[in-house]
């Protein structure tokens, strides 16, 4: 049983921290995409004709793509932990390892291109039992359902990316509306802030 805990700790279990950097880089190119100074600048035409309008633009633009970010992966992370996410992908992980072990040690069956899922997963286990199928088929509609849940998640992340920038796009609409009523005034980035907070 110890060697089966040190096998289990030097396993590498990446499939956690590439679910993480795939969405941190997803809201990133979102964040960049939405928010550029070219287009953010097109909706303040006179603003950016001065050189303290255009820095006032920029600070603010950088306090908003920062606060984004920040809550964004925060509520990432509380995602992660509310579905138990992390020692999900960490048990794949172990699967897949256990797995390729097998493999690698030559329990494999020929002609495994033409063998389902299950066939593949039961060949590798005590076929004699009369156990396996239904444990197999357990397995397998377990991983099924998490990986919908997975899915499920991630689009519900996406959707949440898409409302962000549909709030991003109105709040920029109140910052141009706010910066029209003030005429050629300068707008200092503390009333782009109030403005963002209300």
């Amino acid at each position: 049983m110890p060697d089966a805990n040190k096998d289990s700790n030097n396993i590498e279990k990446v499939r956690f921290e590439r679910l993480r950097l795939v969405a941190r880089r997803a809201l990133e190119e979102l964040i960049k995409k939405s928010l550029s100074i070219d287009q953010v600048s097109t909706c303040f035409p006179t603003l950016v004709n001065s050189e303290d309008g255009l820095i006032s633009l920029e600070s603010a633009l950088s306090q908003m793509s920062g606060f984004w970010h920040s809550n964004s992966l925060a509520e990432f992370d509380l995602i992660y932990k509310e579905k138990d996410m992390e020692a999900k992908l960490d048990e794949l992980d172990e699967i897949i390892h256990n797995a390729q072990t097998a493999k690698d040690a030559g329990e494999k069956p020929s002609n495994i291109d033409r063998l389902s899922a299950l066939e593949i997963v039961d060949s590798t286990i005590m076929s004699n039992s009369n156990d396996v199928p239904e444990n197999m088929q357990m397995i397998y509609d377990l991983l099924r359902a998490e990986n919908q849940d997975l899915y499920k998640e991630l689009s519900r992340l996406v959707t949440e990316c898409k409302d962000a920038e549909g709030s991003i796009d109105t709040t920029m609409a109140q910052i141009k509306g706010e910066a029209n009523s003030h005429g050629r005034e300068e707008i200092h980035v503390d009333n782009l802030v109030n403005i963002l907070e209300n």
